[in-house]
């Protein structure tokens, strides 16, 4: 059976049919890829926190942190340039190719990342080399979250839209979740100076198994129902296609734009906060073990993955501007006991703290501004729109959490309250968003 739905194409409504089949399938190929995107940023956030720094980089262990996350955020900063080229093609070209290219310049330069000579080895060459490939996969990142948001929205009945969302902000916690999984697996099998020396380059090397299976499933898909009828009607003249979608983005709707740059803001901020920061923090601040940093993750990561679904179902009940607020009140009472719970140095209640930091502070919110943020743009602009404003949010927010958050312990000599108040921040700014967005979103 299949649903027909008004989609709103510069202002012409076209009927759409979805298949509740195919959205299934469309939802869980849209999560494939993005699984792929943070598994591999995943990958490299820990491996940052836990062997790059001294690896790469020369320095104290504090100032080889430093560099190590500063590195992370280099990737962030060239996010926004793919999100506007890379989106612009997608609205052009369509969805999927694009969808396929992402999974492609993501998964080359992570597997790259694990072949790579060291500084002892190669001096200057080896931080400038993993610059360049955190570069090419902070590119298709760009549009990886992005496209898949438009796919799967452009796929789904809107009365089930949440639900299948909820997939793609699973798969952004899944991925750092398998990659957690297999550093603590490896961390317990091979010695710690093994580890250094060549264990950690195993997950990175990997990788390549996921990018065979996600080019195959995305290759085997249509573009999105929603576009597809946009191209039929552009070419019977019912609509005209902007030569230049991206130019769309501010001038048809300013306050959607500010809308889809502010929502993000709390969901990049606060999943590395929790998930990169957070394993280096009970590292090197509490002076715990990495086995536990790692068991913390795979927790954190593995109960975000299905607290994210139920949020997703939540959401298409509330609608996605409520649940965003209730989602930010929450985030707003859960980060202090979220580092109260860390500061104990208790085992059992580290990893309770992390659980309830990732499920309250971040797994609410994510699907929640998933639903929102495709209801903002116009099918012949969205996936520019998406990539745009999602990325310049995640980039500045997103990439540089864990660099901040280490900074901000310093500067708080070594306690985190410096920490709970640049997060508040950033959760005000995503309910800030959420009620911009109020008036193209139920």
């Amino acid at each position: 059976m299949s649903t027909t739905i008004e989609a709103p194409v510069a202002g012409l409504p076209l009927p759409v049919q979805h298949s509740p089949q195919t959205a299934w399938r469309n939802g869980l190929a849209g999560g494939v890829g993005t699984f792929l995107e943070w598994f591999d940023y995943g990958l490299f956030g820990t491996a940052s926190a836990l062997y790059l720094g001294p690896l790469f980089f020369t320095g104290d262990a504090f100032v080889a942190t430093l560099s190590a996350f500063a590195t992370f955020a280099v990737g962030f900063a060239v996010r926004p340039i793919g999100g506007i080229v890379l989106g612009n093609l997608g609205d052009i070209w369509g969805r999927k190719p694009v969808l396929v290219l992402t999974i492609v310049l993501m998964g080359s330069a992570t597997f790259l990342m694990g072949l790579l000579p060291t500084h002892a080895q190669i001096g200057i060459w080896a931080p400038i080399l993993l610059v360049f490939l955190r570069l090419v996969q902070g590119f298709g990142a760009g549009a990886e979250f992005a496209g898949s948001l438009a796919y799967v929205s452009e796929s789904s009945p809107e009365n089930r839209r949440g639900f299948l969302l909820s997939f793609t902000s699973a798969a952004s916690a899944f991925g750092p979740f398998v990659g957690a999984g297999l550093f603590a697996i490896l961390n317990g099998a091979i010695p710690h100076d093994g580890m250094v020396s060549w264990g950690w380059r195993i997950p990175f090397l990997a990788s390549v198994l996921f990018v065979v299976i996600g080019l195959v499933v995305r290759s085997r898909l249509q573009d999105s129902d929603e576009y597809q009828a946009y191209v039929k009607a552009q070419k019977e003249n019912k609509v005209q296609r902007p030569k230049v979608p991206i130019a769309e983005v501010y001038r048809h709707d300013p306050r959607a734009f500010w809308a889809a740059l502010l929502a993000p803001a709390a969901i990049g901020y606060t999943n590395y906060l929790v998930s990169v920061f957070g394993v280096s923090y009970i590292v090197n601040t509490l002076k715990l073990s990495s086995q536990l940093s790692l068991t913390t993750l795979l927790f954190m990561t593995g109960v975000s993955t299905v607290t994210c679904i139920i949020a997703g179902w939540i959401a298409d009940k509330l609608g996605a501007v409520k649940t965003m607020i209730v989602g930010a009140m929450l985030a707003l009472a859960f980060s202090v006991p979220f580092f109260l719970l860390m500061n104990t140095r208790i085992p059992v209640l580290v990893v309770v703290g992390g659980v309830v930091g990732m499920v309250f502070i971040w797994s609410i919110l994510a699907p929640a501004h998933g639903l929102l943020l495709p209801k903002l743009f116009d099918v012949q602009y969205r996936y520019s729109g998406l990539g745009l404003t999602r990325e310049i949010s995640t980039s500045v927010l997103g990439g540089t959490a864990p660099f901040l958050g280490t900074a901000l312990v310093g500067l708080g000599g070594g306690q985190p309250w410096l920490v709970v108040l640049a997060t508040s921040a950033a959760v005000l700014m995503s309910a800030a968003g959420a009620w911009l967005g109020s008036h193209r979103s139920s």
